[in-house]
């Protein structure tokens, strides 16, 4: 049985090749498309890390408080806190304001 530690050159048959054309006008057309998709959700999470909205946020300031993800941002580096489950309850309880993140901030 060979050492774990050792690293041998893959073989060409496990080497997979692509055989995509970058310059054919489905890729181009698929690239738009995902660009669109990645630009919808970056537009979503902006809105959802207002929490409740502009007026929520005044309110929290005009009672001398910071928001959730303000005194987040005082406790980390910059740059070092992934949040994850951005998108809990997304579209759910609209009809009392929403839950943007399920009223709930988590990361890493």
């Amino acid at each position: 049985m060979a050492d774990r530690n050792e690293f041998s050159t893959p073989s060409s048959s496990s080497v997979l090749e692509s055989h995509v054309d970058a310059t054919s006008p489905r890729f181009e057309a698929n690239m738009r498309f995902l660009a669109d998709m990645v630009s919808q959700v970056r537009n979503e999470e902006e809105k959802i890390r207002e929490g409740g909205g502009q007026k929520a946020i005044e309110n929290q300031h005009s009672k001398g408080r910071l928001t959730a993800r303000e005194r987040i941002s005082l406790l980390v580096d910059a740059g070092t806190f992934f949040e994850i489950g951005s998108f809990a309850a997304r579209g759910m309880y609209e009809e009392w304001g929403g839950a943007p993140s399920a009223g709930v901030i988590t990361g890493l």
